[in-house]
């Protein structure tokens, strides 16, 4: 007995092979047919890779064979080519990623595809109608520093988008000056040092480990070592299996001292893939507290405002033997982890 779909299902469901008709048809020509540009666009792009002239011709076939064995869905290949914008003779990689299950595709992709090293740089471009935009890309904490003074110029003590962007004003009116704004940071982090680390460090072997901070910001052992440790704030001692063992301050210790130790776990929002720094994060019980979560260290896990906010849709996440993982409402648990 044969089984049939909706039209929808049926559509959604085409795979690589429903391409080679349109081989060589461009946008133009799928639009006078009724078809939406969008849909065109990404059919005729699909069909130019899997079917078009390529020197590749073996892997041109292997990537077909694979995606129609795996019944990649034509969305599925469009998420695969998304992968590969960036990446020069992709061939290979494509050909993998197409013999992929489906749910593994990021996975793989993060280990087949080495993103070239980030460097510092400045840009500085003008937009239409006068409008203008600065962009500055570094890891050096300078750049904290320099948020940090010039949100002090409108009177703040977040940086805050608006805030940021009120000191800038104010510095390019000449109404204020960097020098009306104490030269000591006021920023407060909390450097995470695993015991193992310590050690190295003190050993002399700073060089080759990265510390990173509550408020985003890396630095190397040799650096942390040369900064002055009451200008940072917080130095957290934790072992590689038991988690926080103490924290200390140089001056005294934190008021939100739980806070702060477990933001030595996660800096950052523990959410998979997020980078907004600990400091900028609500700290969530991972038990809720409603349900008898205890507010300690164990309990806290750092979460961004939009995070924090997916718990409302029945997202959770929890602590476990392979660490603190998220639970999506609809989908298998995914790691926290440090990125």
């Amino acid at each position: 007995m044969t089984t049939t779909h909706p039209p929808l299902i049926a559509a959604l469901r085409l795979d690589v092979t429903s391409l080679e008709p349109i081989a060589g048809l461009d946008v133009r020509a799928l639009t006078r047919m009724g078809v939406s540009r969008v849909d065109a666009t990404m059919a005729v792009r699909l069909a130019e890779v899997y079917y078009g002239k390529t020197h590749a011709t073996r892997l041109q076939a292997a990537a077909r064979a694979n995606a129609q064995s795996q019944g990649h869905s034509l969305r599925v290949l469009e998420k695969i080519e998304g992968k590969l914008a960036k990446v020069r003779n992709s061939w290979q990689i494509r050909a993998r990623l197409c013999a992929t299950p489906e749910h593994l595709i990021d996975a793989t992709a993060r280990k087949l595809i080495k993103k070239p090293p980030r460097k510092p740089r400045a840009s500085f471009s003008h937009g239409a109608n006068g409008w203008m935009r600065l962009a500055i890309t570094t890891d050096k904490p300078w750049l904290k520093d320099a948020l940090q003074r010039i949100t002090g110029l409108s009177d703040s003590v977040t940086p805050s988008e608006s805030a940021i962007l009120r000191g800038f004003e104010k510095l390019g009116r000449g109404e204020a000056s960097l020098s009306d704004v104490a030269p000591a940071p006021a920023r407060v982090a909390n450097v995470i040092i695993t015991l193992d680390e310590l050690t190295q460090i003190a050993q002399g072997a700073g060089e080759e480990i990265q510390l990173r901070a509550t408020d985003g910001t890396v630095r190397n052992g040799a650096d942390f070592v040369t900064e002055r440790l009451a200008q940072q704030g917080l130095a957290t001692l934790v072992h590689p299996r038991h988690g926080p063992v103490n924290q200390y301050r140089m001056q005294r210790f934190a008021n939100a001292k739980q806070r702060d130790m477990a933001l030595s776990t996660f800096p950052q929002c523990a959410h998979p893939g997020c980078t907004i720094p600990g400091t900028d994060c609500q700290a969530d019980h991972i038990t809720p507290w409603k349900s008898g979560g205890e507010t300690n260290a164990g309990n806290l896990l750092p979460l961004c405002r939009y995070h924090n906010g997916l718990k409302a849709e029945h997202a959770t996440y929890r602590r476990t033997k392979q660490g603190v993982m998220f639970i999506p409402p609809f989908a298998d648990p995914i790691a926290c982890r440090v990125d």
